[in-house]
């Protein structure tokens, strides 16, 4: 009597599964995912598998299978059918640095490097045009360190292998800018910003 119990929860478990997974939307099994659910058949029914069995078992073993188990076959199920159809917002959304250079020179005996001081003239706007700020008003070049953390991130990784008299222009996402914090009050938080620069100068150390 057990055991006829036992393999009705199972076919019971079977039945309900096949309905949630019918009732799914088919994006969600098959195009971008990492593993194709309407190819692969009944692949879910192997949670319901003892440890060390796997796709290699043509077998399905739930006429031993309490309740408990098809209990937690099922949550097991759930948690997988959501990590497939979540999307990764880890991921996705972010935007990345662009780089386009906007004058080339001929001569470029050196590129510049991390560790280099660089002589700048540059003006910043935001996407909507609004200028925030510029050298070219001060007509003063601004001069920092390389990639030593002095700048904004878009900056330390935008400006390397530059030549003297090359002019670039960086498209610089907020996670390599000021971020959600902004840098108030001319620059919002989650700002992209848009640089037009020009490399005056490098300045590099000997090297012992």
């Amino acid at each position: 009597m057990k055991e006829i119990l036992s393999r009705g929860v199972g076919r019971e478990v079977l039945r309900r599964q096949r309905g949630k997974r019918e009732a799914l939307p088919d994006d969600c099994w098959g195009g971008d995912t990492p593993v194709s659910l309407k190819e692969s058949g009944l692949w879910w029914q192997w949670l319901l598998l003892p440890p060390g069995e796997g796709p290699e078992s043509s077998h399905i073993r739930l006429h031993g299978t309490s309740k408990m188990e098809a209990s937690r076959g099922a949550a097991l199920l759930t948690l997988v059918v959501w990590v497939l159809c979540t999307p990764a917002l880890s991921t996705e959304g972010k935007r990345k640095l662009q780089i386009g250079v906007k004058k080339r020179v001929d001569n470029c005996p050196i590129k510049s490097r991390k560790g280099d001081v660089l002589h700048m003239h540059y003006t910043g706007k935001l996407e909507d045009g609004t200028e925030f700020d510029s050298s070219l008003t001060r007509d003063q070049p601004f001069v920092f360190s390389l990639g030593t953390g002095q700048v904004i991130k878009g900056w330390d990784q935008g400006l390397l292998g530059m030549c003297e008299g090359e002019k670039r222009k960086l498209v610089i996402p907020s996670e390599l800018g000021y971020g959600d914090r902004g840098a108030p009050p001319k620059i919002p938080g989650g700002a992209t910003l848009i640089f037009e620069v020009e490399l005056l100068k490098i300045e590099r150390r000997q090297e012992l």
